[in-house]
């Protein structure tokens, strides 16, 4: 599924609700910190995102997010694919971006702290570069990009500091493939109209 085709999705399913009228609005930004757990370990990467959304009932919303990534793990290490021949290898894996849709469940309450359930879907997408060099031969280098997605869940914390400013703190599972797992710690602030 294509970014395009799944915020229209969710702004589409947001404005057909027959209570869409009386949602309110919201907007925001997320600093995001992720771990993956694959094959090759565990790595860390951290994205900047924008989210928005509908707030229909006290427990209900929906909402959209986009993050791009802003950094990349490096690991060096030697090859040894041929018998006498050593390959001196660096790989490059950065998450370029990542994108979402998803619904949450509130615990309505009298305080300022709202915890939340987040379940939908996210897409992230890596970029992956391998440089080498051959003793004897000219450096080598391959590139190579890939989308995983799936299913998300997670718990959250919103912290409603006026009617129109607040914060949140979540964990979720972003992808959990059966080759990749994506874990993401956020932190945000966002603005209801």
């Amino acid at each position: 599924m294509t970014k395009k085709k799944l915020l229209l999705a969710t702004l589409t399913l947001a404005t057909t609700f027959p209570f869409a009228a009386a949602a309110d609005p919201y907007m925001g930004v997320n600093y995001t910190h992720t771990r993956t757990d694959d094959i090759v370990g565990n790595m860390d990467f951290n994205a900047l995102a924008v989210k928005g959304g509908y707030q229909f009932t006290d427990w209900f919303a929906l909402e959209a997010r986009y993050g791009s990534g802003r950094s990349t793990q490096t690991e060096r290490g030697l090859n040894f694919d041929y018998p006498g021949i050593v390959i001196e290898e660096t790989y490059n894996l950065k998450m370029k971006d990542y994108y979402g849709a998803y619904a949450l469940f509130s615990l309505p309450n009298a305080t300022m702290f709202k915890p939340y359930l987040v379940a939908g879907y996210s897409e992230a997408s890596f970029k992956l570069k391998i440089t080498g060099t051959i003793p004897g031969y000219y450096p080598v280098s391959f590139t190579e990009s890939d989308k995983v997605d799936s299913p998300s869940y997670g718990i959250g914390l919103n912290i409603n500091f006026s009617e129109h400013l607040t914060a949140n703190l979540e964990y979720m599972r972003m992808i959990d493939d059966s080759y990749l797992e994506l874990d993401a710690l956020s932190v945000g602030l966002g603005y209801r109209f």
